[in-house]
C-alpha cells in the first residue's frame, strides 16, 4: 500500500481525472497542505509514501546543486524521514523500448539521516539528506535522459545570496520583441 502527497490542480476537471487515476492503481491521497501529518499517519500505518523531490520549494527549500545550479528543494522528505524514522527509498520508472508502454521499476535506498540531536546537526542531517536524493536523480537523468519530463521551473528560486537577494522567487524577463 502506498500514499501519494499531491498539490492541487488548477483546472477541477484534469484534477478529478487525476485523483481517479490515482485511486484506481491504488494509491491513498495526501494533500500537499496536509503533508505532515498525512505523511507521519501512513507511515504509522505501514504504508510508503511518495513525493516528489524534483520541484521548486521556493524560500522553505534547502538549496542543493541539481546539474550545476543551485536549486531551491524540499526540505519535507527529509525531515519526515528523521522524524519516523522510514527509510528513504528512491523510485524510478523506466520505459521499456517498444510500442506498448512497459516499465522497470527502481528502487534504490538512500543512506539513512542521523535522527534528533541538537538543530543544528539535524538541520545539517536534513541539507544532507536533501543533497543526496537530489544528486541520485540527476544520475539518473543523465542515465536516462530521454526519460525525464520536465515541465516545471527548477531554479525558479534564487539562493539568498545571489546577486544580493534574500531568495526570492525569479520572475523570468518579459521576451523582447525586434523589429
Amino acid at each position: 500500500p502506498m500514499d501519494i502527497v499531491v498539490a492541487r490542480q488548477r483546472n477541477d476537471l484534469f484534477d478529478r481525472y487525476l485523483t481517479r487515476s490515482r485511486e484506481r492503481l491504488g494509491f491513498g491521497i495526501i494533500a500537499r497542505g496536509e503533508a505532515r501529518a498525512g505523511v507521519l499517519g501512513s507511515l504509522r500505518e505501514g504504508r510508503a509514501v511518495g513525493m516528489m523531490g524534483d520541484q521548486d520549494a521556493r524560500r522553505a527549500g534547502v538549496f542543493a546543486d541539481f546539474f550545476g545550479r543551485p536549486a531551491s528543494t524540499a526540505r519535507g522528505p527529509a525531515i519526515l524521514a528523521m522524524r519516523s524514522g522510514a527509510e528513504m527509498i528512491m523510485l524510478f520508472a523506466i520505459r521499456e523500448p517498444g510500442w506498448r508502454p512497459r516499465y522497470t521499476v527502481h528502487l534504490e535506498p538512500l543512506a539513512p539521516a542521523a535522527k534528533g540531536g541538537r538543530r543544528a546537526r539535524r538541520d545539517e542531517s536534513v541539507r544532507a539528506l536533501t543533497r543526496a536524493f537530489t544528486s541520485r536523480i540527476e544520475e539518473r537523468i543523465r542515465e536516462y535522459p530521454d526519460q525525464y519530463l520536465w515541465l516545471h521551473r527548477r531554479w525558479k528560486t534564487s539562493p539568498p545570496d545571489a546577486a544580493g537577494t534574500d531568495g526570492a522567487t525569479r520572475r523570468d524577463p518579459a521576451p523582447s520583441h525586434s523589429m
